[in-house]
This record gives C-alpha cells, structure tokens and sequence, in this order.
C-alpha cells in the first residue's frame, strides 16, 4: 500500500517523441544524461505529507524508496552502446510480469527477464486472483519489459519513440513547456549529444539529484549550470523553429524560469506556506485557464 500512495502521487510530464533507428541510441544517452537540466526547470513537486519537503522535486526519490533494490532501472542508466545493448540491460532486470489475452502474470523476481526468455518451458506465472499457469516466452514480451525501464527517458519499441520522462508536471499556465522543449530537442539532437559527452554519468547523476533537490539554485564544482541550461533551451528553441510551427513560443516560461532562478515548485511553496494545500490546489485548477 505504501508503493501504491507514493505511485499515485507520481506525477510528470512524459513526452514522446518519434526518432528514427539510427538517432535511436544518440537519443537515449543524451537524454538520460541531460535529464538533470531539465529537471532543474521543471521541478514541481516541493509538498510531500502535508509539509514542505527537503526536495523541490520529490517525486524523484519516489522510484529510490519503492525500489531500492532496482536501482539499475531508475534514473540515468549506464551509457548505452547500441539497440541490442539497450534490450541485453533490459533483459537483466528481475522479471516482474507479462501480459497474456490482455492479463498479466506475475514471474518469479528472484530471477532475470533473461532468465524467463532463455528458459524453453516457461516459467509459473501467477494472476492477480492467485490463479497460476505456465508462461512460455514469446519474442514479443520484450515489449512488456520495456515498461520496467523507469529511467528518465527511455525507447518505446512498440511506437518507435523516445519517451522523456524526467519533467514534474507543469502548471496549467505552462502546460506544454517541457513537452516542447523535449521536441526541440529531439530536432536538434545532434547539439544535444554534445552537451551530454561534456560531463561523465556519475556527474550526470550527481547534477540531477541537485536539481531534484533545489531546483534552479544550485551549482555545481567547475561547471556553469545555469549556462548549459541556456545552452539546453537554446537548442530547443532552434529546433522547434525549424519546425516552423511556431511550437517554440511555449518555451516561454522556461526562458523566464531562466531569468528568475525559479522552477513551479518556487510558486507552490510560496502558496503552500500562506495558504495551504487549498492554494496549491487553486493554484493549478485548469479551469483558471480553459477561458
């Protein structure tokens, strides 16, 4: 039950986005690593048991407390090396479950999704009633394990997209800052990846847990932050004017956040303490903004 409440409570903003084959792993690298810029501008969730928390961006630790003991598919994973490395490192996750006529079965976790695949009679599966049967693997579950990959951003074989998924939720008044920032991106993939190879993964990690925890105001030793978050929304921005949708004016609030020091999660504190969760609530009711 406690896994369930801190799950409900998950909330974020995850985008997908079509990349080909070949900027498939380009992609998963550079935004796994980078998610901790992002993080930065969108953290937005500071409220954790009715009190201020110790974090901007709780939400974060939430994969930390529910799976400590599945570290390797949270967060920013190892950099990938190619498309059968990525479905190799899912494939060493302990199994959780497949889905068979729309049903899923729980299989043993004291054991590898590997583990299940390689065995030709299958393992005992068991459904949500205690109901038990033999799975046999089929070639296609590597699409149900994909979804136990709770990276920040991940590949979804089924659509052929990179999903991010390292933004809290946005107010209702930016709604779709983050989902545009992560196509600009995408469109300027190629100035990402550079981005992504100034820094190792530990520093990756190390950066994204200090936005996780203070959002815009942090620094970190040797490197100018708030300069590689310009960097960041600048090649977004370029990416989406070459889509030439005008798509790049909802990165309008981020340029702001920029300019302030401040994420969404700096505005619900300040509601927080004078008023309480009713402010946050009245805070981001959509029908303040659905005209």
């Amino acid at each position: 039950n406690s896994v369930l409440g801190l799950q409900c409570l998950n909330a974020s903003c995850q985008t997908q986005v079509e990349v080909t084959e070949e900027e498939a792993i380009a992609a998963i690298n550079a935004f796994t690593a980078t998610s901790g810029l992002r993080a930065a501008l969108c953290a937005n969730s500071p409220v954790w048991q009715n009190q201020v928390s110790e974090y901007k961006a709780i939400r974060h630790q939430f994969w930390d407390w529910c799976y400590a003991n599945r570290k390797q598919q949270i967060g920013i994973p190892p950099r990938i090396q190619s498309l059968e490395h990525y479905v190799d490192y899912l494939a060493d996750f302990r199994s959780i479950a497949v889905s068979r006529d729309k049903t899923f079965y729980r299989l043993n976790n004291n054991f590898s999704f590997r583990s299940f695949m390689q065995s030709p009679h299958g393992q005992i599966g068991k459904m949500l009633d205690g109901h038990e049967t033999t799975i046999v693997p089929r070639p296609e579950d590597i699409c149900t394990q994909y979804g136990f990959a709770w990276l920040d951003a991940r590949l979804h074989p089924m659509h052929g997209t990179i999903e991010d998924r390292v933004s809290c939720q946005q107010p209702p008044s930016a709604h779709l800052c983050s989902s545009a920032m992560t196509l600009g991106l995408v469109e300027s993939l190629h100035d990402l990846v550079e981005i992504a190879d100034l820094l190792a993964r530990d520093q990756w990690r190390e950066i994204r847990q200090l936005a996780s925890i203070h959002g815009m105001n942090f620094s970190y030793p040797g490197i100018d932050v708030k300069e590689l978050i310009i960097r960041l929304l600048t090649l977004a921005n370029e990416g989406l004017k070459k889509r030439d949708q005008g798509e790049e004016q909802y990165l309008a609030p981020l340029f702001s956040r920029v300019e302030t020091s401040t994420c969404p999660a700096d505005e619900v504190l300040a509601r927080f303490r004078k008023e309480g969760v009713q402010g946050i609530i009245g805070y981001t009711d959509m029908r303040n903004f659905s005209g």
